[in-house]
């Protein structure tokens, strides 16, 4: 009989323990926060370096830059003078620290006027994450439907032809 005590008086207090941890998760309002944002150990994790020693998210072999640092040097040098690799750049650099850089919006507009097989593109769709993944428009780096990151913008022609696909981080 005390056996079943003992077990009775356990459960009430493991209840107890549930009960004041909800008491107090409640009484303390913790912002959610996107999961880029919630990557907090990685930044605090790393070295000396900080920030510049992460590696870089969505990076593709062909990428001439492993982490944050080099890649803000590629940025900052002639390394990614060609439109489409400096908006990649900057795509990858948003996906790393869940803000958008001010020269994101610079890198889509300097597509417009350039030439795609003997057209030139008259305007530009940008895509957001969660948008469906359209095949026409898109080219998707891995499986699944939606898009999670996006690492380009689609360049169009005067009548609506697609003259540039983006590539795009799917999951």
């Amino acid at each position: 009989m005390s056996s079943l005590a003992l077990l009775f008086a356990a459960g009430l207090f493991a209840g107890a323990l549930l009960l004041w941890d909800r008491w107090r998760a409640e009484d303390i309002a913790v912002p959610t926060l996107p999961q880029e944002a919630r990557d907090a150990d990685r930044v605090w994790a790393a070295d000396a370096q900080g920030v510049r020693a992460l590696p870089v998210p969505h990076r593709e072999v062909h990428d001439p830059y492993r982490t944050i640092g080099e890649l803000l040097a590629a940025l900052e040098g002639q390394q990614l003078a060609e439109p489409e690799r400096r908006l990649k750049a900057l795509y990858q650099l948003e996906g790393a620290l869940g803000v958008a850089p001010t020269e994101l919006h610079a890198a889509q507009d300097a597509l417009v006027g350039r030439r795609v097989m003997d057209q030139t593109i008259a305007r530009i769709g940008v895509i957001e994450p969660g948008a469906l993944v359209d095949r026409r428009t898109m080219r998707p780096l891995g499986p699944g439907s939606r898009v999670r990151q996006p690492l380009g913008a689609i360049g169009y022609s005067e009548d609506g032809r697609v003259l540039l696909k983006a590539k795009v981080v799917t999951g």
